[in-house]
């Protein structure tokens, strides 16, 4: 079988205000799948307070997006594939 790795972006509440569906980042774009249908990898403690310890200095870092990153930035179809600009040659 072949499993897609993703990470959660976005949780969007219902009219209860429970989570049930996730927008997730996969390698080929961004998808929004019920939190059912997600199964999430088994980490063990050490690794779990490792991730959280380098993630509040990476925060602390960096403080947010630059000029460069947001030209960078790729646009996407309404179905969420990235668009690739056309190449032509000038002959």
């Amino acid at each position: 079988m072949n499993w897609p790795l993703g990470q959660v972006i976005e949780l969007f509440p219902g009219k209860d205000g429970v989570e049930r569906v996730a927008k997730l980042r996969l390698a080929s774009g961004e998808i929004i799948r019920p939190l059912q249908r997600i199964y999430s990898l088994e980490l063990s403690a050490s690794d779990h307070l490792i991730e959280d310890h380098q993630g509040t200095d990476i925060a602390a870092q960096n403080p947010g997006p630059t000029a460069a990153d947001v030209l960078e930035e790729v646009k996407k179809s309404r179905c969420g594939r990235p668009l690739i600009p056309v190449k032509r040659l000038n002959l």
